[in-house]
């Protein structure tokens, strides 16, 4: 009985923790875009790495709840976010870019200060990978 107490809770919760957020984006996505929709939005900054590579994403002070990634290859990548002010699940995974289409995935986003005190140590700058373009935006 527990269990599926524990269970439907589980659900509920789940359900109202991503309300509003679409499953799926309203138009197709050209081929070469990542799409990743947080759950909340993201205050940044964000660390975004590409098969080992890291990636420098442009992004406002005030943050988002979209990540934008263009101009990828068609094959697998993988794909890190990691962020000082902010968690993430998944916060790593293996993508499969298909030749005609995009990619869209929802990202659970909680709130998650990792530097107490002080600023969060400076991080060398991103050396990026040619023709790809990264964003956080609003929607």
């Amino acid at each position: 009985m527990f269990r599926r107490s524990a269970l439907l809770a589980l659900a509920l919760f789940s359900f109202t923790a991503c309300k509003g957020i679409p499953l799926k984006p309203a138009k197709p996505l050209p081929p070469g875009m990542v799409m990743l929709r947080f759950s909340k939005s993201v205050a940044g900054p964000l660390d975004l790495s590409i098969d080992g590579t890291r990636v420098p994403v442009a992004q406002t002070s005030k943050g988002g709840s979209v990540l934008r990634i263009e101009g990828l290859q068609a094959g697998k990548h993988k794909i890190f976010i990691s962020s000082p002010r902010d968690a993430f699940s998944p916060d790593q995974s293996d993508i499969l870019l298909p030749d005609d289409g995009g990619f869209y995935d929802i990202v659970f986003a909680q709130k998650f200060n990792a530097v107490l005190y002080g600023k969060p140590p400076e991080t060398p700058a991103a050396e990026g990978i040619p023709g790809v373009k990264a964003s956080l935006q609003k929607k």
